[in-house]
C-alpha cells in the first residue's frame, strides 16, 4: 500500500489531447494510483479520455471521468481538496 493511495489528482476543463495524456503519464510516473478527469471538451473528451483510461489498465490503475468539480468533491468524499492553478 503506498502512501499516495487515498490521492485523487484531477484535471479540470481540459480541451487538448496532449495535456490529458501527458498528465495521466506524470500521474502514473509520479506513484499516484487515482486520475480523474473532470468536464473534458473536445477532442479531450473523444480521443484523449480513452487513450488515457488504456494507460490506467496498462498500469494498474484508477482512471475517472465526471463532469464537474462539483462531482468529484461529492463521490468522492474529499475531505481537503488541494487546487492548483
Amino acid at each position: 500500500m503506498s502512501e499516495f493511495d487515498n490521492v485523487y489528482v484531477v484535471l479540470h476543463n481540459v480541451h487538448a489531447v496532449s495535456k490529458v495524456i501527458d498528465t495521466a503519464q506524470v500521474v502514473y510516473g509520479l506513484g499516484f494510483k487515482n486520475f480523474v478527469i473532470s468536464k473534458p471538451e473536445g477532442t479531450a473528451a473523444q480521443t484523449g479520455v480513452p487513450d488515457a483510461n488504456k494507460l490506467a489498465m496498462k498500469m494498474r490503475s484508477n482512471f475517472m471521468v465526471l463532469p464537474d468539480l462539483s462531482d468529484v468533491i461529492e463521490l468522492l468524499g474529499v475531505d481537503r481538496p488541494l487546487l492548483l492553478v
